[in-house]
């Protein structure tokens, strides 16, 4: 059955439908699985297919021996580093072979207990849907091109490319032989030699084929594999070669990220010459003795774009980037130092997933508080202000304590290192000693003791809150959102505080009463993401650590404390199962409707191809019988506007213009010697000193007035002389000559 007979038959079927059934088969249609084998996606099928085999002749980890500086480097690694080949093994695999027990997802801190953490991985190859949605959405048609796969490794690229693209030829370059005998067995097997070739040799060898590439594609390349230096000599190798203009390069990570840690100052040679030439590049303040050199780094600074590595900001130049990175600098040196502890330890306080949100509940909270040793002013009845420093805060119905320091540390909140998975958690005490926790109390109810920075040792004062306020642009949220991204750090999907930041300020050693006598803060947490929620059993560890360093009083009630919620707990905890299963079902739902799009936009793609080509076909043959008609047209008209014509049977005569007359006292058989002499006047008068005579020179007429003028006093004299004194300096000339 052909299209329109099947697409036919279905339009007869809805039609006898009932029509409260319709809208249940159509929705059967596109949500149902019954359908999948009918929407296979055949070159989906068939990397697949070459996956699967790929996975048989390969260890788990998809490396040979032979690759020893990348295992090196994987090994040695900060965080433990696991090799899982994205083209070969899918999430879902990923996950299969964490169930069956060949794989994890996490790696232990400290063997035998639950310090865990979650592993990284790192793959050289793309995946499949990667493949898919690189040739089919981000590279333009490819025909005729030249595609080039630079450590084409298990050849995933190139067979992505003959799938999805109609690129006329695609080059993988791999300098393993192993790798290289994988990619033709599968080439072989699969018959894609037609299109696709495997060269065993070092890019840097290759310089032809760069030249010649359209599309240039790096994945994961150098990083393990090379040393730096030679990192950089195949960078500029690149860069010297890849020219070719339109060429397209696809590089992951960023070319700007895999550069950055190959950025070193050239520092002066030790045998440098106080009075040698050397070329100095301005950006870096370097100084290079060839200028190829010179040149190589000023073509990187300028080429390329950068980032603030203080900001995050990118999109800028090199120089755009030095400035943004002095800027962020002095802006954090600058930021008071008071504010400083403070911050840090309510930050360690929120469980936010994003840094704005951080920064939103912290300013909330510190807007109306003050520390002290923070520089304020103080806003007196009369509405002068004074520059004053906080001293201390007085909490409402205090007997003279300060800011709680020895006598309210048993209250505060202490920060603590989870052994679950080495993130950095901050422990509120559940209870005061009574059993019962303390609210927190209106900001607007402290004082504060200040005093006066100038003049100088002037008594301290007591005022209210709602008398001080902070300088302008002392601290605002964008300020705090720069100081916190260098303290802070991604942490199973939640921001917390940096290990070094915690270990640098002593933080674990404090408490929230050490700034502010009242209670902590309980700041609201953001939803964990799929798949990164914490189970409320891995803080119990922690708690129990924490309970036995504050006594076993302490305990006590804090475990009362625990019986009593754990009811709610787990009805907690059973919503949460709820909406974890519902949530899966709906992803389930989504990843259906998404695989539906895809393929939908695929079928559309292929058509939206085909009908361009088909358009394209007809319009360039349409162009050429255009062109055709045109070039006939014009050789007819060139072959009649050749043909010789007598003029009067010329359509495109004009009338000759009428004629002026010459006014002149002339007598016209005397008009043309005139003009001769004026001529002569003309041509030899700077020869003859004409300008003696005639410092304005002689015009037609002046030579008039000279010939038929009846002034005795007229030019005809002064022209008789100049004539006259010519006659006689040629001959003196040519008696000279003859002398």
């Amino acid at each position: 059955m052909n299209f329109s007979d099947a697409k036919n038959n279905i339009l007869q079927i809805l039609s006898r439908t009932d029509s409260q059934d319709l809208t249940k088969l159509i929705s059967w249609m596109k949500h149902s699985d019954d359908l999948d084998n009918y929407l296979v996606d055949n070159q989906r099928a068939i990397l697949q297919s070459i996956a699967d085999d790929l996975r048989c002749s390969l260890p788990l980890e998809a490396m040979f021996p032979s690759e020893t500086m990348a295992i090196q480097k994987t090994q040695h690694n900060p965080k433990p580093t696991m090799h899982v080949d994205a083209f070969l093994y899918d999430e879902e695999n990923v996950d299969s072979l964490c169930e069956e027990g060949k794989m994890s997802r996490n790696f232990c801190l400290s063997c035998g207990s639950h310090r865990t953490a979650p592993m990284e991985f790192i793959s050289h190859s793309f995946s499949i849907s990667e493949l898919q949605f690189l040739f089919l959405h981000v590279l333009p048609d490819l025909s005729g091109k030249l595609v080039v796969d630079v450590g084409s490794r298990l050849g995933a690229v190139l067979y992505g490319g003959y799938l999805y693209s109609m690129a006329a030829q695609l080059v993988g370059v791999e300098i393993c032989e192993e790798f290289v005998k994988l990619q033709t067995m599968t080439m072989e097997k699969y018959g894609f030699s037609d299109r696709i070739q495997v060269i065993h040799a070092d890019i840097c060898s290759q310089a032809v084929l760069l030249q010649n590439a359209d599309v240039l594609i790096m994945n994961n390349v150098f990083e393990y594999f090379m040393d730096p230096k030679d990192q950089v000599r195949a960078w500029q190798f690149i860069s010297q070669n890849f020219l070719k203009k339109g060429a397209l390069l696809v590089t992951v990570p960023s070319i700007q990220e895999a550069l950055m840690s190959l950025q070193e100052t050239n520092k002066p040679p030790a045998d440098l010459k106080p009075d040698e030439e050397v070329f100095l590049c301005k950006v870096t303040h370097e100084i290079f003795r060839t200028y190829d050199e010179f040149f190589e780094r000023t073509i990187l600074c300028n080429s390329l774009v950068w980032s603030c590595a203080v900001t995050g900001k990118p999109g800028l130049t090199y120089q755009e980037a030095l400035e943004s990175e002095k800027k962020a600098k002095l802006n954090l040196k600058s930021f008071p130092k008071a504010l400083l502890l403070p911050l840090l330890h309510l930050t360690a306080l929120t469980q936010r997933t994003r840094l704005h949100e951080i920064c939103d509940d912290v300013c909330a909270f510190i807007k109306e508080r003050f520390f002290p040793g923070e520089m304020v002013d103080v806003v007196s009845r009369s509405g002068a202000r004074q520059h004053c420093q906080i001293l201390e805060v007085i909490p409402p119905h205090s007997n003279g304590t300060a800011n709680g320091h020895a006598k309210h540390r048993i209250e505060g909140d202490s920060i603590v290192i989870s052994d679950s998975d080495d993130e950095i958690m901050v422990m509120s005490p559940k209870a005061t000693p009574s059993g019962r926790k303390r609210k927190a109390i209106n900001p607007s109810m402290f004082k504060y003791k200040v005093q006066l920075v100038s003049p100088e040792g002037s008594e301290p004062i007591i005022v209210k809150s709602s008398q001080i306020v902070r300088k302008k642009n002392m601290f605002t949220r964008d300020r705090l959102k720069l100081l916190l991204k260098q303290h802070c750090e991604p942490v199973n999907g939640t921001i917390r505080l940096k290990q070094s930041t915690v270990a640098t300020y002593k933080l674990s050693e404090q408490c929230f009463s050490h700034f502010f006598p009242d209670e902590a803060p309980v700041f609201v947490l953001s939803p964990p993401g799929r798949g990164k929620g914490r189970s409320s059993s891995n803080s119990s560890p922690v708690q129990g650590a924490n309970a036995r360093r504050a006594g076993e009083e302490k305990l006590k009630l804090m475990q009362q404390k625990e019986m009593m919620a754990m009811s709610h707990e787990k009805a907690k905890m059973k919503r949460e199962r709820e909406d974890l299963l519902e949530a899966k079902r709906k992803e389930k739902e989504d990843k259906e409707r998404r695989k539906e799009e895809i393929k939908r936009m695929i079928e559309e793609e292929k058509q939206k191809r085909k009908e361009e080509k088909e358009r394209m076909k007809v319009e360039r043959e349409r162009e050429r019988e255009k062109l055709k008609e045109e070039k006939k047209k014009y050789a007819e008209r060139l072959k009649l506007w050749n043909k010789p014509r007598e003029d009067m049977e010329c359509d495109d005569l004009k009338e000759l213009p009428t004629p002026v007359p010459v006014k002149t006292r002339l007598p016209s058989e005397l008009f043309g010697d005139a003009l001769m002499v004026l001529e002569f006047l003309k041509a030899f008068g700077d020869l003859f000193d004409l300008m003696d005579e005639f410092p304005e020179g002689i015009t037609l007429e002046i030579l008039e007035e000279a010939l038929v003028g009846c002034d005795p006093e007229g030019p005809l004299c002064e022209l008789l002389f100049f004539f006259l004194s010519a006659i006689f300096q040629a001959q003196d000339e040519e008696q000279e000559e003859v002398a």
